[in-house]
């Protein structure tokens, strides 16, 4: 048994993060995400927001300093439209975890 693991992190989710290395990338989608179609390895966490399981991936996880787009995400597809909010929160928890600014990165749909 470990101690000081959040209760939203699988086993399984923890043995993904602890066999990461250099240049590998974690995908924090919602369910719309064809995940199944996209994902070398699949770990769900269905009925965790997106904004609780970074949180917590954060608590063990860098990001890599050595990419210009260590966090991206998907591009609003109008043009128009404002910034989602949760870009916001999402900008907040990571500058927390890193101890700086972090940018996000927006890239096209099917990137």
């Amino acid at each position: 048994m470990l101690k000081g693991i959040p209760t939203v992190i699988s086993p399984d989710l923890m043995h993904a993060l602890m066999n990461m290395g250099h240049g590998d990338e974690i995908v924090i989608a919602d369910g719309n995400f064809p995940a199944d179609t996209n994902a070398q390895r699949l770990v769900r966490a269905d009925g965790i927001d997106v904004c609780t399981i970074l949180k917590a991936i954060m608590q063990f996880f860098p990001l890599d300093t050595f990419v210009e787009d260590h966090a991206v995400v998907m591009k609003v597809v109008d043009p128009n439209a404002p910034e989602p909010p949760i870009w916001e929160e999402f900008r907040k928890i990571l500058s927390t975890a890193e101890g700086r600014q972090v940018k996000l990165t927006p890239i096209e749909r099917f990137e």
